[in-house]
């Protein structure tokens, strides 16, 4: 039994790296033919996607969870429209510093919503 729970809680790794190494290898093909701000807000949004679907598999079924996650994803598409339209120049680091507290303000958004157990409350 234990060697079950230590296989699911590390189940998600192998698709973790493969989606990195993906998205590696689509921003190298992109670079150069899409402006560096979106291949770089592209692929941080499609990050707290994984990881969002991957942490709260469990909820899948759930619609309020959907609900929540189409909000916080309009707020999130909103919050960078407002970013890139007002920098003069790319800078990664106010990215960063916006992108970190978003995502962790996310999980915790979630987690108080859905509970901490990530199973289906239907």
């Amino acid at each position: 039994m234990a060697n079950s729970k230590r296989k699911t809680q590390t189940s998600w790794l192998p698709q973790t790296i493969l989606l990195g190494i993906v998205m590696l290898v689509v921003y190298e093909l992109l670079q150069g033919r899409v402006p560096q701000i979106l291949l770089i807000i592209g692929v941080l949004t499609i990050s707290i996607a994984w990881a969002v679907g991957s942490t709260f598999r469990g909820q899948w079924a759930n619609r309020k969870f959907w609900l929540v996650v189409g909000l916080l994803f309009t707020l999130h598409l909103g919050l960078m429209w407002a970013v890139v339209s007002r920098m003069t120049r790319f800078d990664l680091s106010v990215v960063w510093l916006i992108v970190i507290p978003e995502a962790l303000t996310v999980f915790i958004v979630l987690r108080w919503l859905f509970g901490d157990n990530l199973e289906s409350k239907k």
